[in-house]
């Protein structure tokens, strides 16, 4: 997925079609989200120890991790 590897690909096989697995981009996304989380957890001490909560499906989440995750969601303002 690299920009130099897309390059080569687009150079050297003109016709081929690129395509990106599941598994690389889901890496990716997780990283961003833990970037993310870890930048807001020096401003939000709260945050500590919820990385798995903010990866996990909210399906496979425990009653303990949910209400972690209700305590910490930003309430809408009417």
């Amino acid at each position: 997925m690299s920009p130099a590897f897309i390059k080569g690909v687009t150079n050297c096989f003109p016709k081929a079609h690129l395509t990106f697995d599941k598994f690389h981009i889901m890496k990716i996304i997780n990283e961003a989200v833990d970037e993310v989380r870890r930048q807001e957890q020096k401003e939000r001490p709260e945050l500590a120890k919820t990385r798995y909560i903010w990866l996990k499906n909210k399906n496979n989440l425990k009653q303990a991790q949910i209400e972690i995750c209700e305590k910490l969601q930003v309430k809408k303002l009417n």
